[in-house]
Formats: structure tokens, sequence, C-alpha cells
């Protein structure tokens, strides 16, 4: 059954998935207050305990960045929330660098302007009772082991982004599509998926996609570093 709860929301241009750490820089005075209303405890080396949750929600991007006052473009429908794991820094003006984790993913039913910063009424969700299919997370899981060798092997320089990796802990799909390269939107879709198998066929088939066109780019930058220069 479908728990709803109202939470602080924190509009970002980014997609985060369950599980993922995320640090966040607090510069801005709601903000400041919001993570004083989510018991956000002063130590900066350990939390006793983590903070209650905020939600973050991908905001469109806009020249505007006053999201948190009057969002000028949709906020999407689909968000995940997180608590505050530590404290990194403080700083003397109220300033703080922050580590959470991400939580549960939630449906976002109203949003209220009454406090400083955004509130929302959301709807907490799982995914639906359905067995994972081995041979399809077998399948994922080979070409997410391929693409994480294309990026120890000259994935830099073909444009491989990798760097997030560490600070995932294995979720299964949401680990995968946190580290294969999705844009905001792709992720925004595999977030809003309600099984794990729909995000697995989904990574397959983006993986089919992006692993020839990723090699290609591997092997022309090995040809160049080889014989200093190329020929088409």
């Amino acid at each position: 059954m479908p728990q709803h709860s109202v939470i602080p929301l924190f509009p970002l241009p980014l997609v985060v998935f369950p599980g993922q750490i995320l640090p966040l820089h607090i510069f801005e005075d709601h903000y400041k207050q919001m993570m004083e209303d989510c018991d956000v405890e002063a130590d900066d080396t350990a939390i006793a305990k983590p903070s209650k949750p905020f939600g973050i929600s991908f905001a469109h991007a806009q020249a505007s960045m006053e999201w948190s006052v009057t969002p000028e473009q949709p906020i999407e429908e689909v968000g995940c929330s997180v608590v505050v794991a530590r404290v990194a820094r403080r700083y003397p003006d109220g300033r703080m660098d922050i580590i959470t984790r991400a939580q549960r993913r939630y449906d976002l039913l109203d949003v209220f302007k009454d406090r400083p910063y955004l509130t929302a009424s959301v709807s907490f969700f799982e995914d639906e009772e359905v067995a994972v299919a081995a041979a399809l997370s077998q399948a994922a899981r080979e070409r997410f082991g391929q693409l994480m060798e294309l990026a120890g092997g000259g994935g830099e320089e073909a444009g491989i982004d990798d760097g997030s990796a560490a600070s995932m802990p294995d979720q299964g799909s949401f680990a995968m599509a946190a580290n294969a390269g999705l844009d905001s939107l792709e992720k925004q879709r595999v977030l809003g998926m309600r099984s794990e198998n729909e995000r697995l066929q989904f990574l397959v088939e983006y993986l089919d996609g992006v692993l020839p066109v990723l090699r290609g780019r591997v092997e022309l930058q090995k040809r160049v570093k080889s014989n200093g220069f190329h020929h088409n």
C-alpha cells in the first residue's frame, strides 16, 4: 500500500538512484534552513543517526536557478528521497558540504511553497513483485562488465565516464544505470520503472547500442597512440 508523506524538496538538474551516495554543497539560506529542519547534526566527522529525509527531484535547468522558490520548468513526477549520512565540512558562514545516501523512490503528488524551501506531498513506492530473470540479469552484467573494461583500457579518451562507480554500492540495475553513461532523461526513465526486469532489459538494449561505438573510439585512440597519426 502506498505511503504518503510530506517532505522537503530539493529540485536539482540530476537524477539519483536508491543506494547512491551523492555529495552536495549547501550554500543558499533556504537550504541551510532545510538542513536544520531535517535535524542535520553539527559533528563534521560522523553522524550518530541519519537526518530526516528530503526529496531530490529532477528539475529541467534554465538560466534562472531559483527552483526552490519559483520553478520555471517542470519538476519530474518521480524522485528519490535521501538522508544526510555525514557532514564533510562546515564553513564559518554556515555553508556545508554534506554526504547524502539515496533511499526510496516516490511519486510527486503536490508541491507547497509555505516554507523558505519547497515541500512536497509524495507517495513512496517499491518494485512490483516479479521474480528477476536470471538470464536477463546475466546479460546486463556481462555487457556492463564490457563497458567497465573499455573504461579501464582507454575509456577516458573514448568519452566513457565511470568516475561515479565508487559512489554506488551494488544495487543491481540501479548500480549499473548510475555508471553506464546515461543522460539525465534516460536516468529519469529508469528511475520510474517499476520492475528490475524492465530496467535490466533497458540496459541490455542501451549497452548493445553504445558498446560498438565505444569499442571503435577506443580502437581509434590506440591507433593514434601507436602510430602518432591516423590515416582514414
